[in-house]
């Protein structure tokens, strides 16, 4: 039953002090993915080679503000950062419609020509520091260039429960399915189980204390857990 909950979780490492514990955790509840800190890739590489995991590491591009352009969001960044199993790239607030699909275009060129075939590449919308209106276009482009493998909400972990609550999520959600089916991840506030069943996502972005909490929940109340899992099973998206 833990499983059902934490093949859905990945955790957001971006201080060195949490990765090994993150790793640990990862390792002993199936979750598929970490995201690390460009300068964590190759640390966090290392200590899943010694846990022998089986999740994969994929590297923050551009977080915090996504504020650089295009292919600046991918210059300098260290060869281990480029070397991992993916990217989630914060992609620019852009008014013009032409500029978001150069962009995506861009980064997805680059990493499909010069990097493993299987990388996987999702996108971060930004959606609790940008307008609708952005998100609204920045989705609507997805249909001229190359599927993302996902499509992340925001970066962001913790942020107001009024922007960030399981009926904002799912509005959200509908925002994004409207022009597209590709796999979403909702980050903010995933502090519950409640929350994990009772949004339509497939992926579930958490901090370490975050998946933490939620394990604990799980294993303290299993008759609960059973019972949201059951009453909300039939709606849930499957796992990419």
């Amino acid at each position: 039953m833990l499983n059902a909950i934490t093949r859905k979780l990945e955790i957001d490492v971006m201080q060195g002090t949490e990765l090994r514990e993150a790793v640990e955790l990862a390792v002993t509840t199936q979750m598929p993915a970490i995201v690390v800190h460009p300068e964590l890739a190759a640390e966090a590489n290392v200590y899943r080679g010694i846990r022998q995991g089986r999740f994969k590491i994929l590297t923050a591009v551009d977080w915090p503000k996504g504020d650089r352009y295009a292919m600046d969001k991918l210059r300098d960044m260290p060869i281990d950062a480029l070397s991992r199993d993916g990217f989630e790239i914060l992609i620019s607030d852009m008014k013009n419609p032409s500029e978001i699909k150069a962009e995506l275009l861009t980064c997805f060129e680059f990493i499909r020509n010069h990097l493993p075939e299987v990388t996987e590449i999702r996108i971060v919308l930004g959606a609790f520091m940008r307008k609708i209106e952005f998100i609204a276009r920045a989705c609507s482009e997805l249909k001229h260039v190359p599927a993302p493998d996902m499509i992340r909400t925001d970066h962001h972990l913790r942020v107001q429960q009024s922007v960030a609550n399981i009926q904002a999520h799912n509005d959200l959600i509908v925002l994004i399915r409207e022009h597209t089916r590709r796999p979403i991840k909702i980050s903010g506030n995933i502090n519950s189980v409640k929350i994990i069943t009772s949004c339509n996502a497939n992926r579930f972005a958490v901090s370490l204390k975050q998946a933490s909490g939620i394990v604990k929940e799980v294993r303290e109340n299993p008759d609960k857990i059973r019972k949201l899992l059951t009453n909300n099973n039939a709606t849930e998206p499957s796992a990419p």
